[in-house]
């Protein structure tokens, strides 16, 4: 839905981000700081913006709803932070790859509904939406309905 580059840049600006937080938290502190899972909460996020009601298996047994396991991921990486407990894993990372995952993914859409709306610099020009053509001849579609299309879900 996003398109490669976006999607690259996506994971490429989350690792950036949490590594420059992490740094910032930790000043003078010396914390080392390696990994990738700043861009999985990205993803994550996105996932919840994007396929809120897809059903993934939770170790390949219990099936849940995406929207409920990326807000449980998030909550217990907010908790684990607040709580300010030595875990050896980058609590602030991953909430910094999510906030990421969030401005990738509703960025466009916020500035496009102020763009379109009248008055500010858009003029009151309407922006439509991003077309993506689905393979089907003659059949085009918003991003929003990529995931409504049997030929695409996941889980038929």
């Amino acid at each position: 839905a996003l398109g490669r580059r976006r999607y690259l840049r996506m994971l490429i600006v989350a690792v950036m981000a949490a590594g420059f937080a992490h740094t910032l938290w930790y000043f003078g502190n010396p914390v080392g700081l390696v990994g990738f899972s700043a861009a999985v909460f990205a993803i994550l996020a996105g996932c919840l913006i994007l396929i809120p009601n897809q059903t993934v298996y939770l170790y390949a047994l219990l099936p849940v709803k995406m929207k409920w396991l990326v807000i449980a991921y998030l909550i217990f990486e907010t908790a684990s932070f607040a709580s300010g407990a030595r875990t050896g894993v980058s609590q602030l990372g991953h909430l910094t790859g999510a906030l990421v995952g969030f401005a990738f993914v509703l960025g466009p859409r916020f500035i496009n509904r102020r763009k379109g709306g009248g008055g500010g610099k858009g003029g009151g020009k309407r922006v439509k939406s991003k077309v993506i053509t689905m393979g089907h001849p003659g059949r085009s579609a918003k991003a929003s309905d990529l995931y409504d299309d049997p030929h695409w879900r996941l889980d038929q």
